[in-house]
């Protein structure tokens, strides 16, 4: 994609060579928001009531409804493996022995590329962008809530490695390479945008890193952030976000709030608040696309 690389050069090139993004404010990494993946669920519960900075009600397209459904079916958790072994990328592997036990951290990315997939079926040909919110709106039936198959997929996801051998490649490489094995199993293709961006080098808060977020082309993104840690995943936990960037406006989903219409240029407040919200100290973000057809779009 010649104009995702040279825009990519033109834009971030210069702030890394000049020694990354200015700060305007701290991020405060919390660590009691990342005590174990047993301890989200709850975070999630209170992360839930704060309120994001510029976010009214009338903004979300629908709001995510805590009914949890942790139930994993393991069989379905199987065959998700089988295909995600078909179209794996060289430097990455999946254990079926670490199905169970299912520690119930959460479905970001089941849900977000779902979201995605989704999209690019239903909304992307639609011309008038009220008709594409009012599809939109429509998605509450599938992403409202957590599923058996959501749970069950990501159940799938997260028995993802890194092979040892290919541990010491470059780290980049093989973040892209994990977040591609995933969205493969739904047809996407995702092209990296920006190096992976972390602390100290940035501050998420910083009017650099905003502007950044708010001069994207008009296109569709995949935000990847994690909390990185020497395992065979190169990660404690993570979470997996969605910008969709037009003109007029932008959609921003984060499968524990919900979807949101966010004006293009407030979009990098609202992304800064929720990493900040998150306490999550990489990111990195994606361009997405199609690689031949959309597939495995939930039904439930």
């Amino acid at each position: 994609m010649p104009f995702f690389k040279t825009f990519c050069i033109s834009l971030f090139l210069p702030l890394f060579l000049n020694g990354g993004f200015s700060s305007e404010g701290l991020f405060t990494l919390n660590k009691q928001n990342v005590e174990t993946c047993d301890g989200l669920q709850s975070k999630f519960l209170s992360w839930q009531r704060i309120q994001t900075k510029g976010e009214n009600e009338s903004d979300f397209l629908f709001k995510r409804t805590f009914t949890y459904k942790w139930i994993l079916n393991i069989k379905y958790s199987k065959q998700v493996l089988a295909e995600l072994r078909t179209n794996c990328p060289s430097a990455i592997y999946f254990n079926e022995n670490l199905l169970t036990p299912y520690d119930n951290g959460g479905t970001c990315t089941a849900m977000a590329l779902d979201f995605l997939g989704r999209y690019f079926v239903k909304c992307s040909h639609l011309q008038d962008s009220d008709v594409r919110l009012d599809v939109l709106k429509g998605f509450a039936s599938h992403y409202g809530e957590n599923t058996t198959t959501f749970v069950s997929r990501q159940a799938a996801f997260n028995t993802i490695g890194i092979h040892e051998e290919a541990l010491n490649l470059d780290s980049d490489f093989l973040k892209e390479q994990k977040i591609q094995s995933l969205a493969n199993f739904y047809g996407i293709q995702l092209t990296p945008l920006t190096p992976t961006m972390s602390l100290p080098s940035i501050h998420f808060n910083s009017s650099s890193f905003i502007s950044l977020v708010n001069n994207l082309p008009g296109d569709t993104y995949v935000l990847r952030a994690i909390y990185p840690k020497e395992n065979v995943k190169m990660e404690w936990f993570g979470h997996t976000m969605l910008l969709i960037k037009e003109e007029a406006f932008s959609i921003f989903y984060d499968n524990f709030v919900g979807s949101r219409k966010v004006s293009s240029e407030g979009i990098g407040e609202v992304i800064s608040a929720a990493l900040i919200k998150w306490s999550l100290p990489e990111i990195r973000i994606y361009h997405a696309s199609i690689q031949n057809e959309i597939k495995n779009l939930a039904s439930d």
